[in-house]
């Protein structure tokens, strides 16, 4: 007892104990939501909208940096910044903006500015992006400077969004289908958000974040490391403490979720950050203005010079504003302060630390051979705000699956209102009857920021499977031996299982589709016209087939586009085949379509064919083949101990017209019993021979049991 209340002079104690809600996601998320629970949830989806050979075919190199691929709100934030007096090519209003739109100038002004590409506000037809501009960007690409893509690379591989332009993201997310491919993110926010209103009213939440952001990337760099996290690239100092995270599974509103409990309480070394140091360090003058090399900051930031940004508090022009700004923020803090901090009774009662999230992280990560790299290539920070309760995120700067898979983690960065706190003056009981023991507790606020993994989902940008091919069979009159096959892509999309017909790399590719896809192993698979048929597989059998299986190692041809390289796209949208065969022969066919990235679409319905020549008359038979219905009767059973062989009942019924038996009037007389015929079956088991094989269980033993079923006629009285 006494070594606990322990009398000190510093606040030695701290607790800091908060809550994090869990995101939900995945299979996950589909069977919660078959209840009226509603969980805050994530989901990551690479989403494919139009094929562009030649954007597409430069940027799967790998020495084409993500960072430097056209971004949605890159486009959004110029023309939201733009001045509509502004003669056109004339002044960019960021030039961090337009570097990235025009690759440092590779690409002509009045083909690339965004008042060309956006109209209204919107941007254009996807036609126009195509032929405009990303068929120019591909072009002009390796004409730009070196030097410049370095510079864009490094300075967009840490994109942060301004508190006071979180519209963009809002407004802008919808024009994501204008650009060729991408990965959607949508998550719950945090729904506190006092502090982080409070650092938008003081115009410091760009500063804050910036700082905050980079002392954890620094510090996880030096963890990665193995080097002490005390030494700090900024005066901003560091630690390494052991916080208590809860992840409830219930909501706190509806905790009679059947199935679902509190998780016991994880206890984990994060890293963290003291406000206070922040704040000491705010205070301080700066000399010079604050310069972006590795980030840069979206939204409507007014002309700056090439990669400067305005954060008060790093501006020396802003002294007084920063002076007044900083009084402001300190009044509200205390306000803030004194609203969530605990008692030390409450500390006891083990209510938990207030907190929330004050910006979130988006991370992206390239993966090889299934292992992901410990760097991002680039990071997206996005402000929490009461203005969203699900965040939509849109990145468009990703390269299609075949050459890339993506790791996405979410980080959410909290501030905890955690308490320090001291003992003083302890009175312990002299032996009476009713001891009583008292102390003084002294509480003091401890304001830390900690970095918590919220979501992961390792993923590729596929385009769904294609549509099987819609086909014309063309006869030539007075031909027996040729017909003609026209092949052409179809329009639509449905969800189905796959059906193989090569077996073998048919099954890799469909296990390979899901996963990339981030579908279950047994989910169906998307089939839809988003890009351009590669070329068509035709199949041909001369044996009737009972199922797409009969059709397996049977392709006799592949057809890509008559047009050939005259074809700007080099896609087959429609083929064709002479295909030469015997008359009087009966041919079933079937047909699939392979797209420009090795997708396989289901096969067509199933064709039979023959061309009849009689004495040179010749007569085409052409139309769609159904299966035949399988017989679906067991002819296996189980059984335990005892077993009994009998004829069904419609086996053993007297079938009197069978039998030829005289009328009922009409006497018997010297009718043969040998005659009898029994059962109505259209196929009779009577005098039939049959192999029954009993195989054990336990030892895998059998034995044969040959039977054949038999009448005996016997004759009682006389007729």
């Amino acid at each position: 007892m006494e070594d606990t209340f322990f009398p000190t002079a510093e606040f030695i104690n701290e607790d800091h104990v908060f809550g994090q809600e869990r995101l939900y996601s995945g299979k996950e998320l589909e069977d919660i939501n078959a209840s009226n629970f509603r969980p805050p949830y994530a989901e990551a989806t690479g989403e494919y909208n139009f094929y562009i050979k030649e954007y597409e075919s430069l940027i799967k190199g790998t020495q084409i940096p993500e960072a430097v691929l056209p971004n949605l709100y890159v486009f959004a934030s110029e023309k939201r910044n733009f001045d509509l007096d502004t003669e056109i090519g004339k002044e960019p209003t960021n030039p961090d903006y337009f570097d990235l739109v025009t690759l440092g100038g590779a690409l002509p002004d009045n083909a690339a500015r965004p008042e060309m590409i956006l109209k209204s506000g919107k941007i254009e037809t996807k036609q126009t992006l195509q032929h405009q501009y990303f068929d120019l960007w591909a072009r002009k690409y390796f004409t730009a400077s070196p030097d410049k893509i370095n510079e864009l690379e490094r300075k967009y591989s840490n994109i942060y969004f301004s508190h006071s332009d979180l519209s963009l993201i809002r407004d802008y997310g919808g024009d994501f289908s204008l650009f060729p491919m991408g990965v959607k993110i949508e998550f719950s926010t945090d729904r506190n958000s006092s502090f982080s209103e409070l650092l938008r009213e003081t115009k410091l939440f760009d500063s804050f974040m910036r700082d905050v952001s980079e002392y954890f990337v620094d510090a996880e760099q030096e963890q990665r490391e193995e080097r002490a996290t005390t030494n700090r690239l900024r005066t901003i100092g560091s630690t390494i403490k052991k916080f208590v995270s809860f992840y409830p599974q219930e909501n706190a509103e509806d905790r009679s979720l059947a199935g679902n409990t509190r998780l016991e309480a994880q206890s984990k070394n994060v890293l963290t950050l003291d406000i206070t140091r922040w704040w000491e360090e705010l205070q301080k003058s700066f000399t010079k203005r604050t310069t972006l090399d590795n980030s840069i900051y979206l939204g409507n930031t007014n002309k700056q010079e090439p990669g400067q940004t305005t954060l008060v508090g790093r501006n020396p022009e802003n002294n007084f504003t920063k002076s007044l700004l900083l009084l402001i923020f300190n009044g509200k803090l205390r306000d803030l302060i004194k609203d969530k901090m605990r008692s030390y009774e409450e500390i006891v009662d083990g209510k938990e630390s207030y907190s929330e999230v004050v910006f979130y992280k988006i991370s992206k990560f390239l993966v090889n051979a299934g292992v992901p790299e410990t760097t991002p290539v680039q990071s997206f920070y996005i402000p929490n705000s009461a203005e969203f309760d699900v965040l939509e995120f849109v990145d468009t700067q990703v390269k299609y699956g075949d050459t890339r898979t993506y790791k996405y983690s979410i980080k959410g960065y909290s501030l905890v209102v955690g308490s320090k706190y001291r003992f003083e003056n302890p009175q312990f009981p002299d032996g009476s009857s009713a001891p009583v023991s008292t102390v003084d507790v002294h509480v003091r606020p401890s304001l830390q920021m900690v970095e918590v993994d919220l979501f992961e989902r390792t993923l590729g940008v596929l385009d769904s499977a294609p549509i099987s091919p819609n086909i014309n069979i063309i006869p030539y009159r007075g031909i027996s031996n040729q017909i003609k096959i026209n092949m052409e892509g179809q329009t639509g999309r449905h969800e189905t299982q796959p059906t193989f017909l090569q077996p073998a790399t048919d099954r890799q590719w469909a296990r390979e589709f899901r996963k990339k896809r981030g579908l279950g192993k047994n989910d169906p698979i998307p089939y839809e016209s988003d890009d351009y048929s590669g070329f068509f597989e035709v199949y041909r059998t001369d044996t009737k087939p009972t199922s797409y299986a009969d059709f397996s190692n049977k392709k006799i041809a592949e057809t890509s586009n008559p047009l050939g390289s005259a074809n700007e796209l080099n896609t087959a949208i429609a083929g064709a085949l002479e295909d030469n065969i015997k008359a009087n022969t009966k041919y079933w066919y079937t047909f699939r379509t392979i797209d420009v990235h090795g997708n396989i679409s289901n096969p067509s319905p199933v064709y039979e064919v023959e061309m009849m020549d009689d004495n040179g008359a010749v007569i085409p038979k052409i139309g769609i083949y159904e299966f035949e219905e399988p017989d679906i009767r067991a002819p296996v059973k189980t059984l335990k101990r005892y077993l009994k062989i009998e004829a069904i009942e419609d086996q053993h019924i007297l079938n009197a017209d069978a039998s030829g038996l005289p009328d009922f009037e009409s006497e018997l007389g010297n009718y043969n019993l040998d005659g009898v015929r029994l059962g109505f079956s259209e196929e009779s088991i009577w005098k039939k021979k049959f192999k029954i094989r009993i195989t054990s269980k336990a030892t895998g033993r059998k034995f044969d049991l040959n039977i054949t079923f038999k009448t005996n006629a016997i004759k009682k009285g006389s007729f």
